[in-house]
This record gives C-alpha cells, sequence and structure tokens, in this order.
C-alpha cells in the first residue's frame, strides 16, 4: 500500500514521482536542478522555454520524456500534450511509457482525477477521462492534431550524418516553426532536451532567434565534465570512464554529444555563421590573391581559393575550386584560377608542400615567369592555425559569393573535427597573408603623388606592362623596410620593403581603373 507521505511528495516533486513509479531511480544534482525549472515551468513560477543539453546516458530523457507527460496530466487531467521525437521507435518508446504509467495504482495514487480512457489502445494517441490528449508523433509529421499546452522535443536529429545536411537541418527547424509552433497557446510550456550535434541545429537557431528578439529561452547545459575537470555524475560515469570515452568516440562525438559543445559553437572554433552574404565589390576594387590546401593523400580532396580584400579590410571569398585527381589537376586548376583573376600572389603550407615536388614542377613549367607563389611555414596545431581567419572575421568580416556560402559554412562549423577541411583550409592558409592585403588595399584607395600605388610604381612612359608584388617581410607580417626603386625594363617597381620581390604582371588599364596613377593624382 502506497503511504500518504509519499502520494504527497509524488504530487508536489517531479523527482519524488520518479522515485515511486520507477523503483531505484537516482536523483543527481543535475537532474533536481532540471526538475525544479519542469515543476516552476507548470506552476507559472519560472521559464515557460527551457532548453536542455547534457549528455548521453545522464537521465534526461528518462525525466522529461519518461515521466513528465504523466506527471503533468496528473496535475492537469485536461491539459494537451504534444510529444516529439526522432525516428518511429523512439515516438513508440515514450508514449508507451506514459499510457502504461497512467494505467498504474501508483499514479492513481498520487492524482486519483487523472484516468486514462477505456478507448486508449494506441501508443501514439490517447485520452483521460477529463479530456485531455497526449499526442506522440515524429519529427517532420504534418498531422498533429489538437494543439498542444505542453511541447516536448527530445532529440529532433538522428544524429551526426542527418544533421551535417543544411536540407535536413533546415528541415527540422522549418517544421518546428510552421507546424509545431502554431499549435502552442499563449501560456504554453515547450521542453526541448537535445544533444548538440551542430552549432546551425534547433537549439542553435532558437538561440540564435532569441538574439533577434525571439522566444527568451533558459538554457540548462551540463557538459560531462566541467570546467574543473570533474564529472557531471560521477557515481555513475567516473572521470577515469569518460577520459576512456573520449579516447574510443573521437573528439567531435566528445565535444557535441557529452560536452554540449558542437564544432563552431564558440571557443578557438569557426562560427558556423563566418561567412557574410551581401554583394561582393567589383574586383577592380580587390586587392586579389589566392591560396590553396593540400592533403596528406593523393587520394584526398585538395582546394584552391580566390580571396579579394577591399579597402575597408574585409575579405571576400570570390571563387573556389576542390577535388581530387593528383599534383597535375590541382596544378592545371591553379593555373586556370591565376589565369581568371590575375593574383598578386598565391599562398601555400610549407609543410603541405613536401613531396608534391610534382606540383612545383607543374606549376613552373605552365605559369612561365609568373612569380607569385609564397610558401610560408603554418602551425600545424588546429587552434593556433585558424587565428588569423578568426582575427579577421571579429574585426572587419568575411564575405562570400551565396554560391559559394554553404559548402564553406558548413566546412567551418565542423573545424577542426569534421571530415572535410579541404576549402576552409585553403581560407586559413590564406588568412595568413590578410594584414598585408589589408594594407594594400587601403594604400590602392588612397591619393597620392603621381604613378606612386603604395605596393608599386609604373613609369607614364612604358606602353606595356607593369610589377605589382609584394615582398617576402611583407608576407610575413614585418615592418615595412625603406622603400627601394627597382629599374625594370621602360619603368621602375617602388617595393615597400626588400628589393626582393614577388611580382604578377598587370595590365597599365588595370593599375589605372584601381585608381593608381596619373588619372587618380592628377598628374
Amino acid at each position: 500500500m502506497i503511504g500518504s507521505l509519499a502520494t504527497r511528495a509524488a504530487r508536489r516533486s517531479l523527482l519524488a514521482y520518479c522515485e515511486l513509479t520507477y523503483p531505484g531511480y537516482q536523483s543527481p544534482p543535475h537532474l533536481r536542478e532540471i526538475a525544479e525549472h519542469l515543476e516552476g515551468a507548470l506552476h507559472g513560477t519560472s521559464s515557460r522555454r527551457l532548453l536542455i543539453v547534457q549528455p548521453f546516458r545522464h537521465g534526461k530523457s528518462m525525466l522529461c520524456s519518461a515521466r513528465l507527460p504523466a506527471w503533468w496530466l496528473g496535475h492537469r487531467p485536461r491539459a494537451e500534450i504534444l510529444h516529439a521525437s526522432r525516428g518511429r521507435d523512439l515516438v513508440e518508446t515514450w508514449g508507451r511509457e506514459t499510457r502504461n504509467l497512467l494505467r498504474t495504482p501508483e499514479h492513481g495514487a498520487v492524482f486519483p482525477d487523472c484516468e486514462l480512457s477505456r478507448d486508449s489502445r494506441s501508443v501514439y494517441r490517447f485520452h483521460t477521462t477529463k479530456g485531455g490528449v497526449y499526442f506522440a508523433v515524429g519529427v517532420g509529421s504534418q498531422a498533429l492534431g489538437r494543439g498542444g499546452d505542453l511541447l516536448i522535443i527530445d532529440d529532433p536529429h538522428k544524429g551526426v550524418d542527418d544533421v551535417d545536411q543544411d536540407d535536413n537541418r533546415e528541415l527540422v527547424w522549418e517544421w518546428y516553426r510552421s507546424i509545431l509552433y502554431s499549435r502552442l497557446y499563449e501560456q504554453s510550456t515547450i521542453v526541448v532536451v537535445s544533444t548538440r550535434w551542430h552549432a546551425d541545429d534547433l537549439v542553435g537557431r532558437l538561440l540564435a532567434l532569441q538574439e533577434d528578439g525571439g522566444d527568451q529561452w533558459t538554457l540548462l547545459h551540463y557538459p560531462a565534465v566541467n570546467e574543473r575537470g570533474e564529472a557531471l555524475w560521477p557515481e555513475r560515469f567516473s572521470l577515469e570512464r569518460l577520459k576512456a570515452i573520449r579516447r574510443n568516440v573521437g573528439e567531435r562525438t566528445w565535444q557535441a554529444g557529452y560536452q554540449g559543445r558542437p564544432a563552431g559553437m564558440g571557443g578557438l572554433l569557426l562560427s558556423s555563421d563566418a561567412l557574410i552574404a551581401g554583394p561582393v565589390p567589383d574586383r577592380e576594387e580587390l586587392a586579389i590573391f589566392g591560396s590553396s590546401h593540400y592533403p596528406i593523400s593523393m587520394e584526398q580532396s585538395a582546394a584552391h581559393v580566390i580571396l579579394g580584400v577591399e579597402a575597408s579590410g574585409r575579405c571576400w571569398l570570390l571563387d573556389a575550386w576542390r577535388g581530387p585527381g593528383g599534383a597535375r589537376t590541382w596544378a592545371a586548376e591553379l593555373r586556370r584560377l591565376v589565369d581568371e583573376y590575375q593574383p598578386l600572389a598565391w599562398i601555400e603550407d610549407r609543410d603541405q608542400l613536401r613531396g608534391l615536388e610534382e606540383v612545383h614542377r607543374l606549376v613552373a613549367r605552365e605559369h612561365g615567369r609568373w612569380s607569385g607563389r609564397v610558401d610560408l611555414p603554418i602551425p600545424r596545431d588546429p587552434n593556433e592555425r585558424s587565428r588569423p581567419l578568426q582575427a579577421q572575421i571579429e574585426g572587419a568580416g568575411l564575405g562570400s559569393t551565396q554560391e559559394l556560402r554553404n559548402d564553406m559554412r558548413s566546412q567551418a562549423s565542423l573545424y577542426p573535427v569534421g571530415a572535410e577541411q579541404d576549402l576552409v583550409g585553403a581560407l586559413i592558409v590564406g588568412a595568413y597573408v590578410l594584414p598585408v592585403m589589408r594594407r594594400g588595399a587601403a594604400a590602392w584607395s588612397a591619393p597620392r603623388a603621381a604613378g606612386v600605388s603604395g605596393w608599386g610604381v609604373h613609369s607614364e612612359r612604358a606602353p606595356g606592362h607593369f610589377e605589382v608584388g609584394l615582398t617576402m617581410d611583407q608576407l610575413r607580417g614585418a615592418a615595412p623596410a625603406p622603400r627601394t626603386l627597382i629599374p625594370r625594363g621602360d619603368g621602375t617597381i617602388d617595393i615597400p620593403g626588400s628589393a626582393e620581390a614577388l611580382g604578377s604582371p598587370v595590365t597599365r588599364d588595370r593599375v589605372l581603373r584601381r585608381g593608381v596613377g596619373p588619372g587618380r593624382s592628377g598628374a
């Protein structure tokens, strides 16, 4: 026989209800805190918008999906509950748990006014004798029937393969906004319980919309190991066990599934919103250069990107190529981009070039006198490696054509743990010369003496080509040395710094269109 003290406690406390209906139930501190918020949502004393992020197997679904609906109906037997989850199996599991709980003598002793209707046989939809209804649906379902006083969404994404697809994330988002949200009442409660697989998942979008004036959420985030190095639930998962899990599941699963920090959410990882969509400036207003990423294996994908920096300092991703094929293909694609964009320089990672002598040889043969390729020593550590790009993003911003934005955002949001890193890898390499390119772009846009560009000087007598170049000191970010005038055929080139310049042939018309020369200066 159930004692009156136990039933009163279970009516008042969600955790006491769990303990009464599930012998051996444990309630560590993080579950106690979650339960307090859920109780406050029921009584209207705390937020009715809850986002709960915690590791696998740490009790979130038992509390929120297996027990909360029955306890809520016990208090409000006329309530309408919508319970959404990924996949038919989970939907059936939680529906059966809730329906069977309403049939137990324990539930009846705690909530005598909440009885299951005799004709309620389905695990997906059933009623109370007071007119309340529980409706379990899979993510994406269009047939929701009635509204919802309580909406529970438990793991809306199927996993990493699902959430990595832009279309799948968009499907979940549009389903939430157009189908689920339209079923809610003014005082409805929403509880989202989710594993974080991607910075742009449902939780990520809800938090982003919050910044733009959307619903204000209480985020309950519990990493498996906190900043002090302590395990969240040491009685069940010791620190030693969690370290073993991290070694076995890999860094992406650990950071996302156990720490609740999907790649791209912050710290030293690149944001999934790194690229700004917008009209790209005219090429003639940009200091254009290229960069490359080369893999350690010929079977993997390489990438080239074309970047342009405007006078404001913003960098734009103008074009890109990615694919396998080996050195001959890589060299041919590099030549194609150089011919089309006439970049001032081409930046490569010195370590990545080791063993790729064929690329050197092919590019040298195909490009003749073009000497714009520069290899730089770039750190191997992913966090250290990405810092120049992060500085650009946080400073002047990073823009992109719409065609390239989705591919780059997808890779950037997963760096450095994503399977594909070719495009973002090339972008990171190019970021090492962004300070130089910003100075050059600013110099091009500023008025100056006749014929002086700040990067180069052309002779007004020269009828043909002019050289515009960068020095190795500039490319490595060193302080500029005194200018050096170098005789060059029918004119001169004025290089800030060392006389060892890297040049790229540029036509006189192009130089004039950039605002460099007699027409700009008034000479």
